[in-house]
């Protein structure tokens, strides 16, 4: 027979653990409306999102527009390029910078990164971006799946999210 004070119990801890599913259900190590987490800096989808609007702006992407996806894979590496360009003193704010930057009516704090960054990664080795790559890979970076599932560390590109085990469906091909 099950006591009122049995019964409490029971509904104390289903309650306890639909929390903790609930909470584990969650994206993990981010919060809701999280696109990224380096080291600890987080970025939001909107932040994502503003600085693809802003970086599209320019003239250098007209033929080509980023993706939010694209902006995400930058905002990963960016830090890092920073950081190795100054350390090694390789590039610092130049022309070539400043005309792209001008394009883009108040600028982002990501976006002036995004830009610093592919400008003065135009200016690495292949050892370069061997050091930067072997930072990325030490350090703790969270993306939320929608973008990718982690950083290449051959590359620096996004790795992709679809599992392994799900087939793609075949590419249509066309009537003859």
């Amino acid at each position: 027979m099950i006591t009122r004070r049995t019964s409490w119990r029971l509904v104390g801890t289903a309650l306890l653990m639909s929390g903790a599913m609930a909470l584990s259900g969650c994206s993990g190590a981010a919060r809701p409306g999280t696109a990224l987490i380096v080291n600890g800096t987080s970025y939001s989808q909107a932040q994502v999102h503003e600085a693809t609007r802003q970086l599209n702006t320019m003239a250098e992407l007209a033929a080509q527009p980023l993706t939010d996806t694209t902006t995400v894979n930058w905002l990963v590496v960016a830090p890092f390029v920073l950081a190795h360009t100054e350390q090694k003193a390789l590039w610092t704010p130049d022309a070539g910078y400043n005309a792209m930057i001008t394009q883009i009516a108040s600028p982002t704090p990501e976006t002036v990164s995004i830009v610093k960054a592919n400008n003065a990664a135009a200016t690495f080795t292949d050892a370069d971006w061997q050091e930067v790559l072997a930072q990325i890979s030490s350090s703790q970076v969270v993306i939320d799946p929608r973008y990718g599932s982690g950083i290449n560390p051959k590359d620096g590109t996004l790795l992709k999210t679809t599992p392994d085990w799900i087939i793609q469906p075949p590419a249509a091909s066309k009537a003859p």
